[in-house]
Parts: structure tokens; C-alpha cells; sequence
């Protein structure tokens, strides 16, 4: 038996589901789509187990009750926990419909192995979400399998480079935790007490520690059986999907050229790609939801391309992100308008309820905002300071008044404000018409700037130069937004038709230039001059935030560390500059991620430059140069700046 034949077992309905449905009809209760509960899809099976080994563990987790008192309950754990707890007579017809709906069964007491608290939460004045408080379970339990959920910074990173006319296909699945299948040896752990009676879960419960990674793996597994069968142009479609013990939050499928990916939050699913091969994917997803009789929500699939929403001028909306394409073709990414409503609200509330749990929700926000405007978390590094000391103070007081400082809780409100009011990031991507890559960046209080030139060819340039700025003009943040023009004007006046990366140390001046605009007029003033540039050269911009020397916090993260080279400290950028350096002399500034003091004027540090070029690149030598003078001093003249070469 192959993997695909594994796959197609794990998506059938088989014995659980049966029986399920035979109890619902016997009780002359109707099959039909029922509102708002539905349990519907069983994924259980017989036959054995897909060769993913997180898909493995999900199922065994669900559906094989010897691996779950043997590798998901911890050695140490015993059928305890079955002190009667009370939960409110309130739910007692929540918990009554769930039963009609087959989502819970009552149960004798003497079967009860783990008792848990059970509650609601309000979607809107006539819809409730069902929680199932798993802590007792959880805590019995081992660590869940390590999963990761889609970013939305990665999301629109690549939409922006996805070449061609690129597919959107968004679709939620109905009830999602409800319609996967509990083993009914299982069940017992899984109980709430409500107005006398024992109720056990029958499907996967919302609130024990193992089903978010558990729905997250099916999810993934009915993507990956959706494409079993694909071929395009006589060629069959290959999924790239590792044989990972970690739950991804996404994979791609390639053929003849034409790539696709599908973005999976547990039941959330996104498919991106080349137009044909996403259009295929999404179709065979949902014929073999109808074929498992799993449900897909009324009203929530979304399909488009890039062309048609430059043409209608309309937006596709997927995890609170809205992602648009302009009539030039620009694609753009902003915080969806439901979202921003919803952020409105809650900033306005906020003034008024300060609690730690709304100081927790604003947070979320504008972490989720940060990520997704900006690709990045590097600017929201106060946020995150505010986040961890919420952590240590609230203590899950979460009702309590807020524990955090006036300024604490004031920066939350202007941090989240700004989110709300700032416009959309625009997305730029490099094609094949772009020749070079350029690493940019300019230091405003050394007054001095410089490039890394990263050619097709491989071999890498220096390029540096000095600069100053007019007398008025001494608020940093304006320096370092003018820093960063002039150095990127002389850049793409040099090399035009390339793809520039701007490495800024400032936060303020990253976000402002990513943005597009900044509330300083002269900040704007200069960013819109930097724009015009940019098109007059054929260049694309990236903005990236980096580490300062000046600010200790301003650490590094962890997955782009920087290191050293004997006595030239480098950082390696990521992705699309892989060979592209940082170089510096000062090992006491190892932190400062920008090309400070970047002109090489001694044979020892142009004999460790040339060793460390030869060792990432194979080249013997790289090109020392000094900005060219005759060919900025157009610019020069327009900015009434002076320049004095190096």
C-alpha cells in the first residue's frame, strides 16, 4: 500500500461516523446540515497510518486508545481528577443541544476518568462558542507535538514575489473540531458536569492541549490527499511536504514549472500560486470534502486573482490581512477593514476598561498588525518587553485593573492607533528584469553611507561615500529617512534596474519608508522623493529593520544571528542576498548591522576581506569604490546637500 492509498484511508468516514449517524437516525433526529453544530467527517480509520510522522500522531492521538495511554498520558498519570466539579446550570441547554447534535453523549458516573469545567463564549446575541476547559486532561497529558500557524508577514512576502498572475482560494471548514471523531474508549477523559448529568466529548474537544496540532495535521493531510491525483500539461503534481515530526503550517506543490502553496490554521485554508495549478488544487480540495462529507462554511469561499483585482479594484481578505493589487500592478497588503472596525472598537474601549485583559487584547493586536504590515517583529520589540511583564504581573487576573504603567498602557493605545490609521504597505519584488541586488545602508550620525553590490555574476562590490545634511534639519529620525534617500538615489543612479535592500537601524525611519509616508511632512517629503527615484531607475525596494549598536535591546534575533570573521564581523542576509555581507572594522560595534565606516585603507583588513570573498563566493577580490561624484551631483544639486567622497 503506497502513501496516497494511506492518505485516502485516512479521509474516509469509516466505522465511527456510521455508527454515529445510525444513533442519530434511530433517535429520529434528521441527518440533514444542521445549525449551529455538526458533527459530520470522521477521521478515524483502520488500515494503518500515513508515513508524516506528525499526521501519525494525530491520528493515533484520536483513534488508537492504547497510543494514547501510552505516549500521549504521562507515565505518571492516573484516572485522577474525577472530583465532581459543577459547572453552571446556565449551559444545561448548551450542553443539551450538544447532545442532539451528537457532540457529546452522557455518561455513568462510575466511567468518568477525568472530570473538566466547560463553558461558552459569545460570538454574537444568538451564537455561542463551546469551550471545553481541558486543563485537568491537559495536565495529565505529555507536551503536544510542536506545530507551527501560517505568518502573515510570509503570506504576503509571498504574494508579492509569486511572478505571473497569482490565484487566491480561501475557504473555512464548518465546525471544525466537531466534525473529527473522539475513539469512544477516549471519551471517558473528556467529561464536563452540568445540572446532574455527565456529558463526555464524542468529537475533538475545544481547550485540551493536543487538538490544535491534532486538527492543524488533518487539515494538512486532506490538503496533501487533494493533490494526489493532479497532473497538468501530462505531468503529475509533487508535494513538497517533509517527512517532519513538527506540524507545518504550510507546503507547496510544483509541476512543469507552475508552483502552488497552501496556507493551513487548523481550519482555515488558503491556496496561493500560479493561477492554473491553485485553481486545480482548490477544486480537488472540495470535491473530496463533499466525497469525506466534510463541510465547508456557507459563504466562505473566496476565489480571485491578482488581475482581476487590479481590474475590479476589489480585495481579497484572509486572517485579518487584505491584500489588494493597484491598476499599476503594485500589490499592497493592510489590516482587513472587519479587523480594523473591530481594533477601533476595542481602542475605544480601552480608555475607559482598563484591565489587564484588555491590555492583553491590544497586544495581540498590534503584534498581529506588526506581522502583517511590516513582515517583521523587529519594530515591536516595546511591545513585546510590555507583553512579558503583563505575563509576570497579571498572574491570570485577567478581570483585575491592568498592572502596567500609565506610559505602559499609553504606548499599547498609540501603538494601536497607529496600526488603525496608517496606510497600506506596499509590496515589491524583484523580476528578472532586476540585474543586481544592492545592500543599503547609511549611519546619519557617522554622516557616512554605503552599499553592498550583489550582481548576477557573483562578484560583490563596495561602494561608499560621506554625506551632510542642511542645518535645520536636526530631529535623528529626519536625518536617518534623508540618510537613507540619499544613499538609495546614489545606488540606483549607479546601478539602476536593481533590487535595493535598505537595512535601517532606526525603527521609526524602517516603518515610515515601508509605509510609504510619516507624520513629519519633511520625513514625507523625503520618502516621496526616495519613491520617485525608484522609479525613475526601474529599482524595487525592501526594507528591512535591523539591529543598533546604539540601543543594547535592539538585540538580534535568534534565527538571524550575527557572527564574525576574524577580525571582520558579518552578517549574512536571508533569502533572495544570501551572499550579501555587512562589513565593518570595529569589533566593539559588532551589534550595528549598517555599513558603518565601510572604506577599507589598510592592507591587513583588505587581506581579511578579500580571504572572507573568496571563502562565501569563490572570487579572489572584490572591487573597492567611492561614490561616484559626477554622476550624483544632480542629486546633489537638487538636495543642496554637499558630498565629499572618501
Amino acid at each position: 500500500m503506497n502513501l496516497w492509498q494511506l492518505l485516502k484511508i485516512l479521509c474516509l468516514p469509516l466505522v465511527y461516523q456510521s455508527s454515529l449517524m445510525d444513533d442519530v437516525e434511530d433517535r429520529g433526529l434528521s441527518t440533514a446540515p444542521l445549525d449551529p453544530i455538526e458533527v459530520a467527517c470522521s477521521f478515524n480509520y483502520e488500515e494503518g497510518l500515513p508515513e508524516y510522522p506528525f499526521v501519525n500522531v494525530a491520528v493515533a492521538s484520536i483513534s488508537d486508545p492504547t497510543y494514547f495511554r501510552e505516549h500521549v498520558l504521562k507515565q505518571s498519570a492516573r484516572a485522577a481528577g474525577t472530583k465532581r466539579i459543577h459547572t453552571r446550570h446556565a449551559y444545561d441547554g448548551h450542553l443539551v443541544m450538544l447532545e442532539k447534535y451528537g457532540v457529546v453523549t452522557r455518561i455513568a458516573a462510575s466511567l468518568v476518568l477525568c472530570l473538566c469545567r466547560y463553558f461558552a463564549v459569545a460570538k454574537t446575541e444568538t451564537i455561542s462558542r463551546s469551550i471545553f476547559d481541558g486543563r485537568n486532561v491537559s495536565d495529565m497529558c505529555n507536551t503536544p507535538p510542536t506545530m507551527r500557524l501560517p505568518d502573515t508577514g510570509n503570506i504576503s512576502k509571498y504574494f508579492a514575489a509569486h511572478p505571473g498572475n497569482v490565484r487566491l482560494v480561501a475557504l473555512d471548514l464548518r465546525h471544525y473540531f466537531h466534525q473529527i471523531r473522539l475513539h469512544k474508549d477516549l471519551q471517558p477523559y473528556f467529561v464536563v458536569h452540568v445540572g446532574g448529568q455527565y456529558y463526555a466529548w464524542k468529537a475533538l474537544p475545544m481547550g485540551w492541549s493536543w487538538s490544535p496540532a491534532i486538527a492543524q495535521s488533518l487539515t494538512i493531510a486532506v490538503a496533501a490527499e487533494a493533490a494526489r491525483d493532479l497532473t497538468i500539461d501530462g505531468v503529475r503534481v509533487s508535494v513538497e511536504l517533509n517527512s517532519s515530526s513538527e506540524v507545518p503550517g504550510h507546503f507547496d506543490i510544483a509541476a512543469n514549472g507552475r508552483k502552488a502553496r497552501v496556507y493551513v490554521t487548523y481550519d482555515n485554508v488558503l491556496f496561493i500560486g500560479e493561477e492554473r495549478l491553485t485553481g486545480l488544487w482548490a477544486d480537488a480540495f472540495k470535491e473530496i470534502c463533499k466525497v469525506r462529507r466534510l463541510h465547508i462554511k456557507d459563504g466562505s469561499f473566496h476565489d480571485t486573482t491578482s488581475k482581476e483585482m487590479a481590474r475590479e479594484g476589489t480585495k481579497f481578505d484572509h486572517l485579518g490581512m487584505e491584500l489588494s493589487v493597484a491598476s499599476n500592478g503594485r500589490r499592497c497588503v493592510n489590516v482587513a477593514s472587519a479587523s480594523l472596525e473591530k481594533w477601533s472598537r476595542t481602542l475605544r474601549t480601552a480608555k475607559n476598561t482598563r484591565t489587564n485583559r484588555m491590555a492583553a487584547r491590544m497586544i495581540g493586536m498590534i503584534l498581529h498588525g506588526t506581522r502583517m504590515r511590516f513582515g517583521s517583529l523587529l519594530s515591536a520589540r516595546k511591545t513585546l518587553g510590555i507583553a512579558r511583564t503583563l505575563g509576570k504581573q497579571a498572574q491570570n487576573n485577567w478581570n483585575n485593573a491592568c498592572c502596567l504603567s500609565a506610559h505602559d498602557y499609553g504606548y499599547l493605545m498609540m501603538a494601536l492607533n497607529t496600526l488603525v490609521t496608517a496606510k497600506p504597505v506596499k509590496l515589491e519584488t524583484p523580476s528578472s528584469r532586476h540585474r543586481n541586488v544592492l545592500v543599503v545602508a547609511a549611519d546619519a550620525s557617522d554622516h557616512k553611507g554605503g552599499a553592498v553590490l550583489v550582481p548576477r555574476d557573483g562578484h560583490l562590490q563596495l561602494l561608499g561615500g560621506n554625506f551632510s545634511f542642511p542645518k535645520e534639519y536636526t530631529h535623528i529620525f529626519i536625518k536617518e529617512v534623508m540618510a537613507a534617500r540619499i544613499c538609495i538615489d546614489r545606488a540606483a543612479r549607479m546601478h539602476p534596474r536593481s533590487h535595493i535592500v535598505l537595512l535601517e537601524d532606526n525603527t521609526a525611519a524602517a516603518g515610515a519608508i515601508a509605509r510609504g509616508w510619516s507624520s513629519s511632512w519633511r520625513a514625507t517629503e523625503e520618502i516621496d522623493k526616495l519613491y520617485a527615484h525608484l522609479k525613475t531607475h526601474d529599482c524595487v525596494l525592501t526594507v528591512r529593520s535591523v539591529p543598533s549598536a546604539s540601543n543594547p535591546a535592539d538585540e538580534p534575533s535568534r534565527d538571524k544571528p550575527l557572527c564574525q570573521h576574524k577580525a571582520l564581523p558579518f552578517m549574512p542576509l536571508y533569502n533572495d542576498v544570501d551572499q550579501a555581507l555587512l562589513l565593518k572594522k570595529n569589533e566593539d560595534r559588532a551589534y550595528c548591522a549598517g555599513l558603518r565606516h565601510l572604506e577599507i585603507d589598510d592592507d591587513e583588513d583588505m587581506a581579511n576581506f578579500e580571504e572572507l570573498m573568496h571563502e562565501l563566493t569563490g572570487e579572489e577580490s572584490a572591487d573597492v569604490n567611492t561614490w561616484d561624484e559626477r554622476e550624483c551631483a544632480d542629486a546633489e544639486n537638487d538636495d543642496g546637500l554637499s558630498h565629499a567622497s572618501s
